[in-house]
């Protein structure tokens, strides 16, 4: 096959291949040469590399990479033309790309190893803050620049979600067991966790000059130093991440040349985890720690050095000062002996004193010289002193921007802290391993800055975010308590204060809206006084406020006050949206503020406004995912969830055929959402209730075979989901009444037996859920009512099979259960008409 047609390059020769395309010497129309890749089709994702690419120079993040010349990457063959970073052979023909490859041995435990990784840190850390995880990490995609520093090469290639045939590479030697096994983590935020743990496999390996993990496989798989690919090998996913989950602790293979790389290597052991929770975020925190690190190095030898300094200036002194003291005693008992002489003597006392006078003058000399080196030795301790001090006060100002620096990250992501699933923000609620990490790092700098009064105002903001981090975890009883401290402190500012306790409030009212009852008025008041910030700020405060009173109401029951808060709740986030359009998690509240609305209009029997109120969160989730250029799969889940609701509304209405569609709709949405979210009950929960939908259409068309495969599915899938999620009684509702459904089917069939036991079986569940006092929804009402039909039909069929007994046991409680409903609504004609129909049965079978 001949050399692809580019327009405006030519290509003169090939300089190597990979597992997702081949590079080529191009020269361009205005005579330059560069590196042009041209991708394979079934090997590569143009339309990721595109996105990537794009959020690279929207970033301007390029100075991490090798220079992009042009591209075009939606059409085929899709390539991307690059500087040409390679050197030249002799002969002009032979081209060898200068990367780290071809340089390894080079880089291999060397003077050269420790200030590359921090280099190829910094490099990483500058992509990851472009929102962009490489995934393809390997020597062979890390270049050499001009200055030695290394620029990244194929990132968003090889191991990526929508590669149809990923071919072999050694950057799979460098991949967690995550990736290998499932790539489509790529698009969360997971991609940044595997180029962690890459960097660490990297390293290792250029420190000790081997894998950290499955050494001798690995060692037999990667090319040699100097060569670029092997193309003889099978990719084998799972083996390779089977054969690294066999060791879980990384050991050095020798001891660390000094107390810093000791050190450095703690870094590195935390980027090997295989657990992904245990490492680092992204690269940005690796680079940071590197940073930190080698600050507190670099001064920790300074303070040595003034130290010796130091040091050697005082002895100076001391010997000086000896000498000087000495060098006086010894004049003046000279002075007096050779007075004395003079005395007894008096021999040419003209030139004896004359000499006499020479000598002192040469003395005085000696002893000012004495006293000047003194005097400059005391002065260098001075100055060595000074200089201790500075860089003491320097230390103590790089702790404070530390603090300073961790103070914004925390504020950056308790901003996002009740954000849940819209990209670009990290999801902390339910994050437990995340949240209890950053809980012992707040206690960690809170412990640090207690003890220094100038660093007062720190504390204060810690003590505030350690209680909101207790909240996203769960812990309310822990998180009170740390709130009441932080708020008991007269000096912390009113505003941060209200944004604690409505944050506090938000989450309470999510986890235990009952303990709100007595306190909700007060500390609303305390919230409005102290936020501020404008007309805009106080519409979100009463939003917010308004999602929590509807929360705390329709807990205790009061369902008409929790739906009128509700919609007041949704004015406020529909005002938002007007101001900020472009938003995505006012969207998102909207669209859950409606789904909250539609359950309690359920609850109230207004079953018309619930549908559409489901459908109003249908089209608010729908209009999300159209701001969105790539909806996440979060997303894409609440339209689908959005219309499954909808659809059980107009089922329970009586809309057969309107439900049929949208559930329809629903089931096709949920099927392709769990390839991407296979592990998620919710969408097993959601699709076993749109199967019964359809189902009961084809039990009613006659299609009795179809309905039992579609309901055998759905009770299979659900029970599974209620496995994962034992408290979701929506689940254990909709379980009891696909058995109800399958029993009928199965007796329509002629298995009349096994549709009686399953018949019970879910007369059972359903008689389970009313024993739940925590259950709010479905509502206690609803359940008895689908336990009132039920025990209608297992009446009749016992009086069918002369069952005369268990006839009039189950049509007595069907009498009592239509009773109690009739007490608390006397007025629906549905209940009326039940109540009669089970007096009518008994009278039938002469029992009152």
């Amino acid at each position: 096959m001949g050399s692809p047609q580019i327009q405006g390059y030519k290509i003169e020769a090939e300089i190597g291949s990979g597992s997702a395309g081949i590079v080529y010497l191009a020269s361009r129309d205005n005579g330059s040469h560069c590196a042009l890749k041209v991708f394979s089709s079934m090997s590569s994702n143009p339309g990721l590399m595109l996105d990537r690419i794009g959020r690279v120079f929207k970033a301007e993040a390029q100075g991490a990479i090798v220079p992009i010349i042009s591209h075009e990457l939606e059409t085929r063959p899709a390539w991307v033309a690059m500087e040409l970073l390679a050197d030249r052979g002799e002969d002009s023909e032979t081209v060898t790309a200068r990367t780290l490859q071809v340089s390894l041995t080079q880089y291999l435990q060397s003077d050269l190893t420790w200030p590359f990784l921090q280099n190829l840190a910094l490099a990483l850390a500058k992509l990851h803050s472009a929102n962009v995880a490489h995934g393809n990490l390997k020597p062979g995609n890390i270049f050499l620049g001009q200055d030695g520093l290394p620029l990244l090469a194929d990132f968003a290639s090889g191991l990526m979600p929508g590669v149809h045939r990923p071919n072999y590479s050694d950057a799979l030697l460098y991949a967690p067991p995550e990736q290998l096994r499932s790539p489509d983590g790529y698009q969360g935020e997971d991609g940044y966790r595997w180029d962690v743990y890459a960097f660490g496999v990297l390293a290792y390996r250029l420190l000790t000059g081997v894998f950290p993990r499955a050494d001798k496989l690995f060692q037999w798989l990667c090319p040699s130093p100097g060569e670029n690919q092997r193309f003889d090998i099978d990719a084998d996913h799972e083996g390779i991440a089977a054969g690294l989950e066999q060791q879980n602790k990384v050991v050095w293979v020798h001891g660390a040349a000094n107390e810093k790389e000791e050190v450095f290597r703690k870094v590195i052991d935390s980027c090997l985890e295989l657990d992904p929770w245990r490492r680092p975020f992204n690269m940005r925190e690796v680079a940071e720690k590197f940073g930190v690190l080698e600050g507190e190095f670099s001064q920790k030898q300074e303070r040595n050095r003034l130290e010796i300094l130091k040091k050697e200036a005082e002895r100076k002194s001391w010997y000086f000062s000896n000498r000087f003291a000495i060098a006086s005693v010894v004049a003046l008992v000279f002075s007096l002996v050779w007075g004395g002489a003079q005395f007894l003597r008096l021999k040419d006392v003209k030139s004896e004193l004359f000499d006499y006078q020479k000598s002192v003058e040469v003395k005085k000399r000696e002893w000012a010289d004495q006293r000047n080196a003194v005097l400059h030795s005391e002065r260098q301790a001075i100055i060595a002193k000074e200089i201790v001090e500075t860089a003491q006060a320097q230390e103590k100002s790089l702790a404070r921007d530390v603090i300073r620096s961790a103070q914004e990250t925390n504020t950056k992501l308790f901003d996002w802290l009740l954000e849940e699933g819209v990209d670009g923000l990290p999801v902390l609620e339910g994050r437990t391993k995340r949240l209890e990490s950053l809980i012992k790092e707040v206690e960690k700098q809170l412990k640090f800055v207690s003890v220094r009064p100038e660093l007062a105002p720190q504390a204060r903001v810690l003590k505030v975010r350690r209680a909101e981090l207790a909240f996203a975890l769960g812990d309310l009883t822990k998180g009170e308590a740390w709130l009441k401290e932080a708020i008991n402190d007269p000096k912390l500012s009113s505003e941060l204060a209200a944004k604690a306790q409505l944050r506090y409030l938000l989450l309470a009212s999510k986890f235990k809206p009952s303990g709100l009852n007595d306190r909700l008025a007060e500390i609303e008041v305390d919230i409005l006084e102290g936020y501020g910030g404008g007309e805009a700020v106080e519409t979100r405060v009463k939003a917010a406020l308004a999602l929590v009173k509807a929360r705390v109401a329709e807990s205790n029951g009061n369902n008409s006050e929790a739906l009128e808060s509700y919609l007041e709740s949704l004015k406020g986030f529909q005002a938002l949206e007007k101001l900020y359009p472009a938003r995505a998690n006012i969207s998102f509240m909207i669209g859950r503020s409606y789904l909250s609305a539609a359950g309690i209009a359920e609850g109230e029997k207004a079953s018309g406004n619930a549908a559409k109120l489901r459908g109003e969160a249908a089209a608010a989730f729908a209009a999300l995912a159209e701001k969105q250029v790539n909806s996440s799969a979060e997303t894409q889940y609440q339209i689908a969830s959005a219309v499954a609701s909808q659809a059980l509304s107009l089922w329970q209405q009586g809309d057969s055929f309107g439900a049929e569609n949208l559930a329809r709709e629903g089931v096709t949405r949920l099927i392709a959402l769990q390839r991407k979210m296979p592990d998620d009950a919710r969408i097993t929960i959601d699709l076993a209730g749109q199967q019964a939908i359809i189902a009961t259409t084809l039990r009613d068309e006659g299609k009795s075979i179809e309905a039992r495969r579609l309901l055998m599915e759905g009770i299979t899938a659900l029970e599974k989901g209620v496995a994962q999620y034992p408290e979701n009684w929506s689940a254990h509702y909709l379980l009891a009444s696909l058995k109800w459904q399958l029993s009928g089917v199965l007796g329509q069939q002629g298995d009349g037996d096994e549709g009686a036991r399953l018949g019970m079986e879910a007369y059972g569940d359903l008689k389970a859920l009313l024993n739940v006092s925590t259950m709010k929804r479905p509502s206690p009402a609803e359940v008895r009512k689908s336990l009132a039909y039920l025990c209608g039909d297992l009446g009749h069929t016992s009086k069918l099979e002369g069952n005369r007994a268990q006839a009039i046991n189950l049509f007595q409680e069907c009498k009592r259960l239509w009773q109690e409903l009739k007490r608390d609504d006397s007025d629906q004609p549905e209940i009326k008409e039940g109540y009669e129909w089970a007096i009518n049965r008994l009278a039938e079978m002469e029992v009152e």
